[in-house]
């Protein structure tokens, strides 16, 4: 359970309670599961796809 202390400073105080609490509510207490909670929580969401399209041109 150290570990999970040791993700506040990282994650911050809130979202490691709202993990512990999920992780208490499944009935599957481990340090393993409340850090990937933890992550779920913290992530933020993936950056816009940019849509790149290349034409080359070839002059004769």
């Amino acid at each position: 359970m150290m570990q999970v202390l040791a993700a506040v400073p990282i994650a911050g105080l809130e979202p490691v309670l709202v993990a512990v609490e999920l992780v208490l509510e499944s009935g599957s207490l481990s340090a393993d599961h409340i850090l990937n909670v933890v992550a779920r929580l913290t992530s933020t969401a993936p950056p816009p796809c940019v849509d790149v399209t290349a034409t080359v041109k070839m002059t004769p």
